[in-house]
């Protein structure tokens, strides 16, 4: 059982990194985002995902 209520509205960035990987174990529902569903770099490409995902949290796991 989670310890979130309602998980799956968590957004996670960086999903293919150490960190990223590692939450998948604690967050399995939440939706997981790599280098090529997200640019990170690009305000527009940010505020799509938002919009589509309507995430209650977002964590940023993603590095440089």
């Amino acid at each position: 059982m989670s310890f979130l209520a309602d998980e799956r509205r968590i957004l996670v960035t960086g999903a293919a990194g150490q960190v990223g990987t590692a939450l998948r174990e604690v967050l399995p529902a939440a939706a997981f985002l790599t280098r090529r569903d997200l640019d990170l770099t690009d305000i527009r490409s940010i505020a799509n995902v938002v919009d589509s995902y309507s995430p209650s949290a977002v964590v940023n796991a993603a590095a440089y």
